[in-house]
């Protein structure tokens, strides 16, 4: 349903040099936010009605999907979807007036796992976000090598149960400006009886981060017919047996076994659509104006 929306943009997105998944049947759309309905990011999703089904992705929808037409769900050998994890509710667009990417979800459980409070260790399986980003879509190395700095791309790692730690491994405490506000702002509301939480974050996409600050960065213009390359996962884990898990992503086949945390060259190729492609039928505002006109203030 979504590409059905998207056709016209796709013709117009010229082919360039770009270093995106070629196993990925389609490119992932974003739809704008409006800054009219741009939400306070507080983790409360009560700012949403807006938006049209088309744009709402779910756990039970994406169950079953090939790997090379995401997003799709699945899990450890027999998961089914059913009992201990759902996700009724998932939005990924953007806003073009301060370039960043909008993310807002409701994610319910039953088991929040989380062994370990060192942020370093959650790459051995907890309850987590992943999120990639390449702003220029030109792929190849972005750290861990000699004179790379995850300058063209870098990794985001969100925990719920660190108050709302994002990070990149290959930076320093004092270079993380990236994922502080206001170019990454997040809210949630965890309930840590079960590990369930609602999340909102808008993150700045960059062509150029460079770990110095964002007077030597460039920002990626976030407009109608903008991509770049991006991979995005929510993921639950109840145990550490090697199929206690489950997850939403975003992400197509790696039949290559690309290491992401090394090279952007199989990112999936993200497109930005305009307000009349996304919204054929257009929108419903029924929210009442929120102060997102503080936050857009700060990033100008």
């Amino acid at each position: 349903m979504r590409t059905v929306a998207a056709v016209a943009m796709v013709l117009m997105v010229a082919a360039g040099a770009w270093a995106y998944n070629p196993h990925t049947a389609h490119p992932l759309y974003l739809p704008p936010v409006p800054d009219e309905v741009m939400p306070t990011v507080d983790g409360v999703l009560d700012e949403w009605g807006w938006v049209p089904d088309d744009w709402v992705y779910t756990l039970s929808e994406c169950l079953d999907k090939p790997a090379e037409n995401p997003p799709r769900a699945g899990g450890g050998e027999e998961y089914t979807g059913a009992g201990d994890w759902d996700v009724p509710f998932l939005f990924v667009g953007y806003n073009a007036t301060t370039d960043v990417l909008v993310v807002a979800a409701q994610v319910v459980d039953d088991v929040g796992y989380w062994p370990s409070e060192n942020p370093f260790e959650t790459w051995k399986g907890m309850d987590s976000i992943y999120w990639y980003v390449n702003g220029d879509g030109q792929g190849g190395p972005y750290q861990y090598e000699e004179g790379l700095h995850a300058e063209r791309a870098w990794q985001g790692i969100w925990r719920p149960d660190l108050d709302n730690w994002w990070g990149a491994y290959s930076w320093s405490e004092e270079e993380r400006w990236p994922f502080t506000p206001p170019y990454l702002v997040s809210g949630l509301v965890l309930d840590k009886t079960t590990g369930s939480y609602t999340m909102e974050a808008t993150i700045t996409v960059f062509d150029w981060c460079d770990h110095t600050g964002p007077d030597a960065s460039t920002k990626h213009d976030m407009e109608a017919g903008s991509e770049f390359g991006m991979r995005f996962t929510l993921f639950d884990v109840d145990s550490e047996s090697d199929q206690d898990y489950a997850y939403l992503t975003f992400n197509g086949p790696n039949p290559e076994g690309i290491d992401n945390a090394f090279t952007a060259d199989n990112f999936e190729r993200a497109v930005c659509l305009s307000f009349e492609d996304a919204y054929p039928g257009g929108i419903k505002v029924a929210v009442e104006p929120s102060t997102w006109g503080q936050i857009k203030s700060m990033l100008k």
